[in-house]
């Protein structure tokens, strides 16, 4: 079972309660298993932090850092203002997803794990540079119509609903958003 920093803190709240009651005493010295105590305690019982899933991208901290000034020398080039320049970027959503963490004794190299859920919607978010407008929200999901609105329409949705097979963005879809959201939305 994966646990995370905030659970061990609040376990160990809950342990110091029911240990001061089962001690009797009445009014036991405030204990709030701060940061630097579980710090301490996980140095002492050599428990250490590890990763469970394998997946861990690394963003690219060298293009994104040279990137602003080369979007800025083409805006001035063109003659674009903020109001002519937007970002679209996606956000995974996964519901059914573990933790990719917890806490081990340090002797433990590894623990016995599962398959990772991957049961996700993909949500797209638009605006212009300038932050004046935000378009409506586009969702990618691996059904046109989920069970849960089988008598709804999707039309009515307060968000573009659109379909892929993995839920992922992929080149022919990005062209569909541009024609059937993006520009119906301008």
């Amino acid at each position: 079972m994966a646990v995370d920093t905030r659970s061990v803190k609040e376990y160990a709240r809950e342990l110091y309660a029911a240990v001061s009651r089962k001690m009797g005493i009445a009014k036991p010295k405030p204990f709030n298993a701060s940061s630097g105590w579980l710090q301490r305690f996980k140095k002492r019982n050599k428990i250490t932090n590890i990763n469970i899933g394998g997946e861990e991208a690394r963003a690219d901290r060298v293009a994104a850092r040279e990137f602003p000034p080369f979007l800025r020398e083409i805006m001035e080039e063109g003659q674009y203002t903020d109001d002519q320049v937007f970002n679209m970027d996606e956000s995974g959503l996964f519901w059914k997803k573990l933790p990719s963490k917890t806490f081990v004794v340090k002797n433990a190299s590894k623990i016995r794990g599962r398959k990772m859920q991957k049961e996700r919607i993909i949500v797209l978010f638009t605006t212009k540079a300038s932050g004046t407008c935000k378009l409506k929200l586009s969702v990618i999901h691996t059904a046109c119509k989920p069970h849960a609105y089988k008598s709804m329409d999707m039309t009515k949705l307060n968000v573009h609903w659109l379909t892929a097979r993995k839920a992922w963005m992929f080149s022919t879809l990005s062209l569909s958003w541009f024609d059937d959201c993006f520009v119906l939305d301008m």
